[in-house]
């Protein structure tokens, strides 16, 4: 989504933390179970620049290699803290419909997702939301859809 920004202090602030809980506290037991019986299960994260919804879906169970990391803009990820630190993480640099097919391209399949847009409500949005879950709809168990 062309037009996504990011607050300026980021997203390390005690009310996105208890969110970010909340969504992994429903998607991970889906996730868990789907990845312990399809070896190519993986979930999907749309993560900010610092990454903390990877360690707050590695802290809800969730294995590292099993994280896939969607960003619109491949200079992001390219940036991204979380790289270094999380180095098993897969990563797609483009909207979520195209990563969506690519992913699947690829082998995996997707088992839970949280897509966190950071965007207002819009036609864009839902096409790319739909887009998504239609690629991945035989395996996609659980998914979370976040609007600013």
């Amino acid at each position: 989504m062309a037009d996504i920004r990011s607050p300026k202090s980021g997203y390390d602030h005690p009310e996105k933390e208890a969110y970010r809980n909340r969504v992994w506290a429903n998607l991970s037991p889906a996730a868990i179970r789907s990845i312990r019986k399809d070896d190519n299960a993986v979930v999907v994260l749309m993560p900010s620049m610092e990454g903390l919804e990877i360690k707050t879906a590695i802290s809800h169970g969730i294995p590292e290699e099993k994280i896939v990391c969607v960003d619109s803009s491949p200079a992001k990820i390219a940036t991204s803290l979380w790289r270094k630190e999380h180095p098993k993480c897969k990563f797609y640099g483009q909207m979520i419909s195209e990563a969506a097919h690519r992913i699947k391209k690829d082998g995996m399949n997707v088992c839970a997702a949280n897509l966190d847009f950071c965007s207002n409500f819009s036609a864009l949005l839902i096409d790319e939301t739909i887009e998504f879950v239609k690629a991945h709809k035989s395996s996609l168990k659980r998914f979370s859809v976040t609007i600013s």
